[in-house]
């Protein structure tokens, strides 16, 4: 029979051990990750078209193999320094079963599996207002990286009409 103390014990040394993948990539020179679980696909920087009357970090849409997608900067939905956009920046193509968004990234990094415990939900050195999307830090390689949560970026994103 197991007592309380060893049940315990055995639930948080599993919880301790819980690994997660995670996409690393940078924006304007600071590090994100989100869950793979939200990404279509990643992609050069495609031909966009502007458009008008939406928000401003809604830059542009594209045309995905036949579906029209938004494009998002990153850098400017973060409220971070700007970024450039040379034929070098990566599209993450994320989507939920309702809707897709493109969000234009400096560059991937990496796919990398970090230990949940490493995770630490205060933000101590992420000063924007969209606090709501990054749901923690870890280290890494001397880095400081933020954890998006995808789910929310996704919706944060999308253009709805008023």
């Amino acid at each position: 029979m197991i007592t309380l103390y060893e049940k315990e014990f055995y639930t948080s040394s599993r919880k301790e051990e819980e690994k997660t993948q995670l996409l690393l990539f940078s924006v304007a020179n600071e590090f994100y990750t989100i869950e793979p679980k939200y990404i279509r696909e990643i992609i050069n920087l495609p031909f966009y078209t502007p458009i008008p009357n939406v928000p401003e970090h809604i830059i542009g849409v594209f045309n995905f193999r036949g579906d029209i997608i938004s494009l998002t900067d990153l850098s400017i939905f973060l409220n971070i320094s700007t970024q450039d956009i040379t034929n070098f920046n990566k599209i993450i193509i994320i989507e939920n079963n309702e809707f897709s968004t493109g969000l234009l990234v400096s560059n991937i990094e990496n796919l990398i599996t970090i230990s949940q415990k490493n995770i630490e939900e205060e933000i101590s050195i992420f000063n924007t207002p969209k606090t709501k999307i990054i749901y923690g830090q870890f280290h890494h390689e001397n880095k400081v990286i933020a954890c998006l949560n995808g789910l929310t970026l996704i919706h944060e994103t999308r253009v709805t009409e008023t």
